[in-house]
């Protein structure tokens, strides 16, 4: 380590705050967390992995708290480590994160089209993330047309409205078993003909009741839905 940038500092104190903001962030402590990998950075900025974790961090909590502030310190801690680590992917993935999660992402891709105009051994990445952005931007601009599914309620409710029906049938041919048994009829020809009657209409009234039910369901739930659009479908290049 070098004398100038810490005289009063040794090894053992550099661990002991990489130590410490480890179990903060454990504990769910986060705040103290990044507090203290900002310490120890201050004694060693060219540890680049604590960087890196410190800064995915700071992006975290600045998506679960939607904080502004938070905001500032995750973009600027990314954007000191993509100065001289412009190949890192995984923090220009995780700005991209930050950026939608704002609604900021037009202001991203302004960053890199500039630089990627402006420093050609950049433009490579830059051009890539700004594909990208563009992508996220459209996705987000053109959602698919997905219907919401039933409530617990409107779905008990449109199963009533089609079923009605097989429930009344069910009912009448509970009736029909019990007032009107098949065995009434003294004479055994007619009774085995009043039985045969009595199956073929309870059968056919819940067949034909369940069939009108399922009709009815496919129709009623497929009302609301939106109308397939016409015309070409549209292409996800950038």
């Amino acid at each position: 380590m070098d004398a100038p940038a810490c005289p009063h500092c040794g090894l053992q104190e550099k661990e002991a705050l990489l130590k410490a903001a480890d179990l903060y962030w454990a504990e769910g402590k986060q705040d103290l967390s990044v507090d203290y990998y900002g310490r120890y950075l201050a004694l060693d900025p060219s540890d680049f992995d604590t960087a890196c974790k410190r800064a995915a961090y700071l992006c975290s909590m600045a998506r679960e708290r939607r904080d502004t502030l938070l905001f500032q310190k995750a973009d600027q801690g990314i954007a000191e480590i993509l100065r001289d680590h412009w190949d890192w992917k995984a923090g220009h993935q995780n700005r991209m994160d930050l950026y939608f999660c704002f609604g900021k992402l037009d202001g991203l891709l302004a960053q890199y089209q500039k630089i990627a105009g402006e420093d050609p051994a950049k433009a490579g990445i830059g051009g890539e993330m700004g594909q990208w952005i563009r992508l996220m931007m459209r996705f987000k601009e053109e959602k698919p047309n997905v219907p919401e599914s039933l409530k617990v309620g409107e779905g008990s409710s449109l199963l009533f409205e089609s079923f009605w029906p097989l429930l009344l049938a069910i009912a009448f041919s509970f009736a029909l078993g019990v007032f009107i048994p098949a065995g009434s009829s003294p004479d055994e020809e007619s009774t085995h003909k009043l039985s045969l009657v009595q199956q073929m209409v309870i059968i056919l009234a819940l067949l034909g009741s369940g069939f009108y039910g399922i009709w009815r369901y496919q129709k009623l739930s497929q009302k609301d839905q939106p109308k397939k659009p016409k015309g070409p479908r549209p292409t996800l290049e950038p």
